[in-house]
């Protein structure tokens, strides 16, 4: 059974196991734990009711600490694996991991949110998180996760992305120039276009910012912002030796919200299939898989780290 108390010296390990390194796994499990504490001394595992408040673990539990359900949770997330096999590691049948699973990602969206990393989820959250911010240059683009093909057969027409030729979700992501993620859409269906989904949204932006998008976005042009946006080749004809060369410029500062997507998807719960079906389960492991980025790129321990105010508290 993984024990925190028994990988945390391992730094390799530790952090293949939950893309955390140690300081950021601690940093993260100060807030977690009063949170995770305060739930499990009045919920059983299963989260019902306690009878009678738990002040201290049971002598037999298998995640007595914090750090160790923390440690469940995350390694679950980067993993992917199958909740018999999680199960099998930590001694749990695939019923309880399920109602652990479930409990602690809330637990964790929770913690996240109000350690200040997780990124709005609608207009009111984005504008405020532009007013505030140094930058004046920022990115979008959209992304797509694989998700279990549906039985129904007209519902498995809306998750279809012809572009991805998969049953997908998607996803709006707006990040800074430090490849902070400022802002994740609600969760559509793989069918939905890039800028379809960014006209639903109705999103408000700040007049005078820039804002670089891919060719995805033609005909994206609200008002007081400047778009940069590489030219698209006219059908029959080329491009220009001056407009490969904007074109180049532009996807090269670009590439920021590109490796931005790749941090979120560190998390192999992103990236591969996922095989849990509620709606708000997995909206909710987007929100908490770019606040866990947005935890690495402030952290310290990180060489690229640009920013590192969030650790004076």
């Amino acid at each position: 059974m993984l024990k925190y108390d028994e990988i945390k010296a391992n730094e390799r390990r530790l952090l293949a196991l939950t893309s955390l390194k140690g300081g950021e796994f601690d940093y993260l499990l100060k807030h977690f734990s009063p949170i995770c504490e305060r739930y499990f001394r009045y919920h059983t595992y299963e989260g019902k009711k306690r009878k009678l408040p738990a002040f201290k673990p049971h002598q037999d539990e298998k995640l007595p600490t914090s750090s160790d359900k923390l440690l469940f949770l995350l390694t679950y997330l980067k993993g992917n694996q199958l909740q018999e096999f999680h199960g099998a590691v930590y001694d749990l049948s695939q019923a309880k991991v399920s109602s652990l699973v479930k409990i602690l990602q809330r637990l964790l969206d929770e913690t996240l949110h109000k350690m200040g990393l997780s990124p709005a989820r609608d207009s009111e959250g984005l504008v405020k998180q532009l007013q505030n911010h140094p930058d004046d240059t920022f990115n979008h683009d959209a992304t797509e996760r694989p998700i279990e093909r549906k039985t129904d057969y007209e519902a498995q027409k809306e998750d279809y992305s012809g572009k991805s030729k998969a049953h997908t979700s998607k996803n709006e992501i707006v990040s800074d120039q430090a490849s902070e993620l400022l802002y994740v859409s609600p969760t559509y269906e793989g069918k939905t276009h890039d800028k379809a989904l960014l006209d639903e949204e109705q999103l408000t932006w700040i007049v005078g910012i820039k804002l670089r998008q891919d060719t995805g976005y033609q005909g994206y042009n609200p008002a007081g912002v400047t778009i940069l946006q590489p030219t698209k080749k006219p059908r029959g004809a080329s491009l220009t030796d001056q407009q490969k060369e904007v074109n180049r410029h532009i996807s090269k500062e670009r590439v920021v919200i590109e490796h931005a997507i790749a941090g979120l998807k560190r998390l192999r719960i992103l990236k591969e299939r996922i095989r849990l079906k509620f709606y708000d389960v997995r909206d909710r492991m987007v929100s908490i898989g770019c606040a866990l980025h947005n935890l690495r790129v402030k952290s310290p321990f990180r060489k690229y780290a640009p920013r590192t105010g969030m650790w004076a508290s």
